[in-house]
């Protein structure tokens, strides 16, 4: 029982409607039911003539009861309640008013009441206007209907209706009020269950949950506990180690200061030694300048040994850096920018040599060696700069001593060519018709054998040529050609020469004319103006086809004191690719005249000695096919 009614009585909840549902399930499961089930009992025990109208109905009524359990528990109280009050109408208008007389008046009483009750509970608790209506008449009708019937046929002798209508009356009262305090009192008393069971509930819950937390919290505690130890533990030893640490670290700071302490003896002694190496920095000074933007630049150090190359002092120099940058050569201050931008894309070393001009206007040489490195954001060069004037006259020498050199190589060179194959060729030549003559002299006529002694003729006459300026060229090699100038008639002593090659000339129909005044003088080296004048003249027949001519003429400019003296010739010409090789000693630029006549260049070699022993110049102008024109200028005094 006690399970049943705890599966339909609902929690107690707050709310209007939830209270009504707690009730209707305390009248119906402790009043209702029961007495119905009491009354079907006892229609069963003694049945009558109207069982059929007592009996069915309160079947129908006890299995609406516990239908409308179900019904109010899963589909709501307002439905159970206006069908149950429409079923209770219809049952209890039906057997109250057809009741006989016999029908006992307890069931009468019954029915009555039920109505009244009925009406009451269902109409009051769901408020619907229309079936509280219906329920009204109903009691109205129903109690008057069974007051009126008690007292016409009750009997005097049952103990409940003595009292008349005053005790009718007491009984529906009594009724009510025990049904009140039986519904409130079990409601009390299921409250109180519930709130002590939920109560109960909630404290077990409560010492369930502490009894875990008090586990959980134990647990956790040892846990926390041994982690502790374990973190105590770590900790001890790194603590230990950090100890260690700490020692062998402050042993190395011990160390470290007094290598520190050591190292900075040694700079302030190695600082001394190269500010004293600095300062008596011979024939040199080191320096570190900051480039503050492409053109400005300031000196933050500069040795004492700037005042021996730039004569100035280093805080001159610091505070006026075009003590030093404005002395450099202006031919060299581009090469210096071009090596130092280079440097500074690679920041890497440059060395450059320039050229500086010293205070008295002298020029002498500097080597550079300069490194560039960033300081806060400034470009600074550290570097040296040496004065190798020395050197450079040195190498300077050395230069014209291989030149002289080589050029000496190529006079041995020249000397030896000319010795093994021109000064052979003509003896060859000079042999051959000699032995030719010697072994046939008979069998040649007048004429052939004049032909071939003109022949020999003239080999010997160029082999005498070339004997002689072989000698001269030699002597004046070895400086022992002596210049003794005077002052010479220079049409005379081209008339001289002119007549000495005439036979060349005549051979080759060669017209030469002498346009140089009679009365021409001019201070030379007879000997040597007459090898220049015949080595020229001949060159000027050797390269002329026949009945050509050549010209000889002096032409002084006024305002110049030099003569200009030319031997010109309407020859073959010389091309533009010889013209620069002429009068080098180491170039083969000899080639076989109009008849094949053949030369050294040793001639014109020895004409540019000489003339410029005479403190003059020789050049050539010339053009293919249209001749060549020698030049060679001579002063007016020496």
């Amino acid at each position: 029982m006690k399970k049943f009614v705890k599966y339909f009585y609902p929690k107690q909840e707050t709310g209007y409607f939830n209270k009504l549902k707690t009730d209707f399930y305390i009248i119906q499961v402790f009043l209702l039911i029961p007495g119905f089930m009491f009354f079907l009992a006892q229609d069963l025990i003694s049945p009558n003539e109207n069982f059929a109208f007592s009996f069915y109905p309160k079947i129908i009524i006890c299995l609406y009861l516990f239908v409308s359990l179900f019904i109010v528990k899963y589909k709501g109280i307002k439905i159970a309640g206006n069908i149950f009050s429409v079923i209770i109408i219809l049952i209890t208008i039906g057997p109250i008013n057809i009741l006989s007389e016999d029908t006992p008046i307890m069931y009468k009483y019954v029915y009555g009441f039920y109505s009244v009750f009925a009406a009451f509970a269902y109409g009051v608790l769901f408020a619907n206007r229309t079936i509280l209506l219906i329920n009204a008449g109903l009691i109205f009708v129903t109690t008057t209907h069974i007051y009126l019937f008690s007292i016409t046929r009750l009997s005097e002798n049952t103990i409940f209706l003595k009292g008349g209508y005053f005790n009718h009356t007491l009984v529906l009262i009594s009724v009510t009020v025990i049904l009140f305090f039986i519904h409130k009192f079990t409601e009390l008393a299921i409250n109180k269950a519930n709130s002590e069971t939920e109560n109960q509930k909630q404290q077990n819950k409560d010492l369930l949950i502490a009894q875990e937390k008090v586990k959980t919290s134990g647990a956790e505690l040892i846990k926390q506990n041994e982690e502790l130890d374990k973190k105590v533990e770590k900790r001890t030893k790194e603590l230990q180690l950090q100890n260690q640490e700490y020692v062998a670290l402050n042993e190395e700071y011990k160390t470290t200061n007094e290598e520190l302490a050591y190292a900075i003896e040694k700079v302030e002694i190695s600082k001394a030694q190269l500010q004293l190496i600095t300062n008596n920095f011979v024939d040199g000074m080191i320096y570190q300048v900051a480039m503050l933007d492409e053109n400005k630049r300031k000196f933050t150090y500069i040795s004492n040994s700037v005042y021996d190359l730039y004569g100035c002092s280093p805080n001159e120099a610091k505070e006026n850096p075009d003590l030093i940058y404005g002395k450099v050569h202006k031919d060299d201050i581009p090469i210096l920018i071009k090596k130092e931008k280079d440097a500074l894309k690679k920041m890497s070393v440059f060395k450059a040599e320039i050229r500086v001009i010293n205070t008295d206007g002298s020029i002498r040489w500097s080597y550079l060696i300069s490194q560039p490195k960033v300081i806060k954001g400034i470009v600074c060069w550290d570097g040296i700069e040496i004065d190798i004037t020395e050197r450079k006259k040195m190498e300077l020498e050395l230069k014209e001593s291989a030149k002289e050199l080589r050029a000496s190589n190529k006079t041995k060179d020249k000397f030896f060519s000319i010795i093994a194959h021109d000064l052979k060729s003509p003896f060859n030549s000079i042999l051959g018709f000699a032995e030719l003559l010697s072994e046939n002299f008979d069998n040649f006529d007048k004429d052939e054998q004049k032909k071939f002694i003109d022949i020999m003729n003239v080999s010997i006459q160029n082999t005498y040529k070339l004997l002689d300026n072989l000698l001269l060229w030699s002597r004046a090699q070895q400086g022992n050609i002596k210049f003794m100038p005077e002052n010479l008639n220079l049409y005379l002593l081209c008339t001289g020469t002119i007549q000495f090659l005439a036979q060349s000339a005549e051979s080759k129909s060669i017209n030469i004319i002498n346009k140089i005044h009679e009365n021409t003088h001019i201070d030379a080296d007879k000997d040597m103006l007459s090898t220049i004048m015949r080595n020229l003249i001949s060159n000027a027949i050797k390269f002329t086809p026949k009945e050509g001519t050549v010209e000889i003429g002096v032409e002084t400019r006024r305002g110049v004191s030099l003569h200009e003296i030319y031997v010109k010739d309407s020859g073959v010409g010389i091309s533009k690719k010889i013209l620069p090789k002429l009068f080098d000693i180491g170039e083969h630029t000899s080639t076989k005249g109009t008849e094949s006549e053949k030369g050294t260049g040793l001639g014109l070699i020895l004409c540019k000695e000489f003339i410029e022993k005479h403190g003059g110049k020789i050049w050539v102008e010339s053009d293919i096919g249209k001749g060549s024109k020698f030049i060679f200028t001579l002063p007016v005094d020496l």
